[in-house]
């Protein structure tokens, strides 16, 4: 491996990293904030439980269209719609003041989200070939385990003071930073498997 593709691998991972970063802070961090939109919105827990139900509800279905786009306009590609989709949705959140934008706020960040989990290990594995498909998956666990030991420091502080908004600035952040990274780098994954998308089948 020559030093160019070394620094275009080492690009790549970060910003694939980045973007798991901003999105499994969120998905680990639901927990906590359904109490704090307890507080905020004054809604039966029976209610707000519709928040995560979105969430999980846009993600399932979302899933099998994400995979059939991504072979139609190339996962790079894909992968950073799904962070644009991610970091707008998510910013929605830091001045939502209604149940129901917050519920479509969600729904989005689903949409987006699940474009980054699902491609991340592919576009790894691209980068880094099958012999180092371990190593692949071993840093997208590591970067898990990381966002889990972020979360209770940050959103407990800021609910402490009223600011728990303020926990999605980091990772509507993170998500452009790595948008911006991967439109810069040429990641040889753009080869796409499929002329067009049967909409009908899928649905």
């Amino acid at each position: 491996m020559n030093f160019l593709s070394m620094i275009k691998n080492k690009l790549g991972a970060l910003s694939i990293s980045l973007g798991i970063f901003a999105v499994v802070t969120t998905i680990n961090s639901q927990t906590i904030q359904l109490t704090l939109w307890d507080r905020d919105f004054e809604k039966p827990i029976a209610i707000l439980q519709w928040v995560n139900l979105s969430y999980l509800l846009m993600a399932a279905v979302s899933t099998l269209l994400i995979g059939r786009f991504a072979d139609l306009i190339g996962r790079k590609r894909m992968f950073i719609y799904g962070l644009l989709i991610y970091g707008l949705s998510t910013s929605l959140l830091v001045a939502v003041n209604s149940f129901e934008l917050l519920l479509v706020a969600r729904g989005l960040q689903a949409l987006g989200a699940q474009c980054v989990m699902g491609l991340s290990v592919g576009l790894m594995t691209t980068m880094f070939g099958d012999e180092n498909r371990g190593s692949a998956v071993g840093l997208i666990a590591s970067i898990g385990s990381v966002s889990v030991l972020f979360i209770p420091l940050t959103i407990g502080y800021l609910a402490e003071y009223n600011n728990w908004r303020l926990f999605f600035i980091l990772p509507v952040a993170l998500s452009f930073i790595s948008a911006y990274i991967l439109l810069r780098v040429n990641l040889g994954t753009e080869t796409v498997t499929i002329d067009n998308v049967d909409v009908k089948s899928l649905v």
